[in-house]
């Protein structure tokens, strides 16, 4: 089994002030048994990174990597055993050899399992922001059970916004990037990485395998991610969920034999270079793929996929300054061009290869953004009318959702899946009285068997409680609505009505809209919704209905 270890840093009582430090502590060979994690119960004195303990109970020795100070309850011990074999024991009090009065005294279960290391470093932005350059992960022996994780636990993350766990380079030096990395199998997530003096990539990565997830990157001088730089690694890279703006370029993805990339469900705008820039030395091989992610507004090409070797499908480059899309038709080894389809471009770049595509121009169809709430003042989000809807290819073989989280259905192009509805159901002692989602989300086929006269019911049991189902769906500007509810329940509505409602937004309370009180048990009935003003019953082009029922005990 293996065990997040994990320390701080950039927080009040932080384990580590610096990166480096951090990096030069607990570098290890992460797959070997003899590095192990520990339950801490107690510590006395100081024992400090590097020291040799001795256990009470067997005698084993172990050079203590570090006995993290925050991040976890109960603390932690990360150490390194001289052999595999000798590892400590439940209560064991481990000695100090250069001063036998410090000691770490392990928990009553501490020694129960073979728990080896995931080393995991939380940003915190107690400080303000993280002020360092070429901060180097380096040293350690991974894989994909025992990895290294870069993070920013839940209540320092950003929304996408400037908040939250931040790396900021203020000082005037160039070609010093943000963060380098250099050992294989490490995810770097949720960190907000931006540049206020002379920093040149956000992420320069020359290792193998990463995951870089739920970035927000933006305002760097040079390239925000950069992987493959050294053309000598042949592992995979996921990244996915980042949204980056008003860099030089957004990301460049290289490598001599790098096979398996998946680059999806990214953000990116406002670039003075590229957005994506797919780079391959190597004609004989098949990279990736490239999918449902959404470039705008660069200054040069929105997407280059050098040698056609990754399959790019379903991705919106829009508006881009030089091209939307750039392929280089792999003329060396053509059966390995990718499977390229289903982008939308505003020039007529997007069909130069592949099946499925869009050309905005041409034919006259638009991407149709929101817009207002992403920073600076886009939000790349798909509009009620746009022509990306429905309009991609599914992908459910590599992954299911959007840059949001939300379940694709009709497989839309670009990184956002239009959302036209939420449909929840759940059991409650008391009626809610606000409009937030019920307890349990209804599945894409719950959805199309409520939507559609199937003869399909979707249940909601409850036993002393109300059984309810809401129904929030985006309506846009209807003035007014109409609808019916085909219902039925095991109990008879004569001794426990069903009830359909309305939430009013001006009020913030539920209005009854229809009652049936006469109807058995297992018998079908309708009820009836007809709004001839929907002034209070909009909210951002929602509107939100439910019907419930009290269940017997």
């Amino acid at each position: 089994m293996a065990t997040e270890f994990i320390c701080t840093i950039n927080k009040t009582g932080a384990d580590y002030d610096w990166v480096d430090d951090w990096v030069a502590a607990v570098q290890s060979d992460f797959t070997s048994a003899q590095t192990r994690v520990y339950a801490v119960s107690s510590v006395s004195g100081t024992v400090a990174d590097g020291a040799t303990v001795t256990g009470s109970i067997n005698g084993y020795t172990a050079t203590v990597r570090h006995v993290n100070v925050s991040g976890t309850s109960p603390r932690q011990v990360l150490v390194y055993h001289d052999t595999a074999s000798e590892t400590f024991a439940n209560n064991e009090v481990l000695s100090d050899g250069g001063d036998p009065e410090n000691t770490i005294t392990l928990t009553s279960t501490a020694g129960d399992t073979d728990d080896t290391t995931i080393a995991v470093l939380e940003f915190y932005d107690d400080n303000g922001h993280y002020d360092d350059y070429n901060c180097t992960v380096t040293g350690s022996t991974t894989s994909a059970t025992n990895y290294i994780k870069l993070t920013a636990p839940v209540g320092e993350r950003h929304n996408f916004d400037d908040t939250g766990a931040t790396l900021d380079y203020t000082g005037g030096l160039f070609g010093r990037d943000l963060l380098r990395i250099e050992d294989a199998h490490v995810t770097i997530e949720w960190l907000n990485f931006t540049n206020t003096g002379n920093a040149t990539s956000a992420l320069f990565c020359t290792s193998d395998y990463l995951t870089i997830q739920y970035n927000y990157i933006h305002d760097i001088a040079s390239t925000a991610i950069e992987c493959g730089a050294s053309w000598t690694y042949v592992g995979v890279y996921r990244v996915h969920h980042n949204l980056i703006h008003n860099c030089s370029s957004g990301m460049w993805i290289g490598g001599w034999e790098h096979r398996g990339h998946l680059i999806y469900n990214n953000i990116i705008y406002d670039c003075t270079g590229n957005g994506i820039y797919l780079n391959h030395a190597d004609p004989n091989y098949n990279y990736g793929y490239c999918a449902n992610n959404t470039v705008y507004s660069c200054d040069n090409v929105g997407i280059t996929d050098y040698y056609n070797a990754y399959h790019v499908i379903n991705n919106i480059s829009y508006d881009n300054a030089t091209f939307d899309f750039d392929y280089t038709v792999n003329v060396v080894n053509p059966a390995n061009n990718g499977e390229t389809g289903y982008n939308f471009s505003k020039d007529d770049t997007a069909d130069d290869v592949g099946i499925g595509n869009i050309n905005g121009d041409t034919d006259g169809k638009v991407p149709d953004f929101v817009s207002g709430t992403l920073p600076p003042g886009i939000d790349l989000h798909l509009d009620v009318d746009s022509d990306a809807i429905g309009a991609g290819t599914d992908l459910s073989s590599l992954f299911t959702v959007d840059f949001d989280g939300a379940t694709r259905y009709t497989w839309d192009i670009g990184a956002d899946e239009h959302v036209y509805r939420i449909y929840t159901s759940g059991n409650y002692a008391s009626l809610p009285t606000d409009d937030a989602d019920l307890e349990t989300s209804y599945s894409y086929s719950d959805e199309d068997d409520v939507t559609t006269d199937n003869g399909v019911r979707v249940a909601q049991t409850a036993d002393g409680e109300y059984a309810i189902h809401q129904f929030k769906n985006e309506v846009g500007t209807a003035s007014s609505i109409t609808f019916n509810c085909n219902l039925q329940s095991d109990l008879s509505t004569v001794t426990q009505p069903m009830v359909l409602q309305i939430y009013n937004y001006n009020s913030t309370t539920w209005e009854t809209l229809d009652t049936e009180n006469t109807v058995g048990a297992n018998t079908d009935f309708t009820l009836t919704g007809n709004i001839p003003d929907m002034t209070n019953y909009v909210s951002s082009g929602w509107c939100t209905c439910r019907v419930y029922q009290l269940g017997v005990a």
